[in-house]
């Protein structure tokens, strides 16, 4: 609408789902055995929702979507009021995805890589990723893009698979009389897993290191 003409801005149909919004934190191995096992780099989708409770409603439900789907321990849900990842958040993901009982030490260590947000570098990461046998490593400021393989290797070719199932599923709601459609977030952790489930993606990925 035209700047200071308030009173002719149209009523937009589903205006508040342009406030919405949920990220995908998504993680690479460097360890193509471990890949060819069946190991899947871990990933959480994380919605927007304002918590009124103990505990979220919408995450409830996603995570028996999740559970009732069968995907398996790699792919996590979880919530927040602004749909981006804060300190705890943080310390709840790697709970939820680093191996309880730590790699054997006198064998080997494992190292995790993570970019330069507040929400990494605080002392509560660092310890939780020792406990589990990782050592932490920031990437400095500014390096990310050029050095953090889901950035180089991984996230443009999710990003491309992903839109492209969503527009499908979207022109589908279209034909189907739908006028202004609406994705489930079951739809779309139902695409996300869809892109993310060939090896070979993540094979790629771990080109990178």
């Amino acid at each position: 609408a035209v700047a200071g003409q308030r009173a002719d801005v149209p009523l937009i149909e589903g205006h508040g789902d342009t406030r919405a919004r949920w990220t995908a934190n998504l993680t690479t191995f460097k360890d193509k055995d471990r890949i060819m096992r069946g190991e899947m780099p871990y990933v959480e989708f994380l919605f927007k929702h304002d918590v009124k409770a103990d505990e979220s409603s919408l995450e409830l439900r996603l995570r028996e979507h999740i559970r009732g789907r069968g995907y398996g321990a790699w792919v996590t849900v979880a919530t927040s009021k602004s749909g981006s990842y804060g300190q705890c958040d943080i310390l709840n993901f790697l709970d939820r995805h680093l191996p309880k009982s730590p790699q054997s030490r006198t064998q080997y260590w494992r190292i995790l890589f993570a970019d330069d947000a507040a929400q990494h570098k605080v002392e509560a990461v660092r310890k939780l990723c020792w406990q589990r046998g990782y050592v932490l490593i920031i990437h400095a400021g500014g390096a990310t893009p050029v050095v953090q393989t889901c950035d180089t290797d991984l996230n443009q070719h999710v990003r491309r698979d992903y839109i492209a199932g969503e527009t499908k599923e979207l022109i589908a709601h279209f034909q189907s009389g739908e006028a202004v459609p609406r994705l489930r977030e079951e739809t779309m952790i139902d695409i996300m897993v869809e892109v993310l489930l060939p090896r070979s993606m993540h094979l790629r990925a771990a080109e990178g290191y």
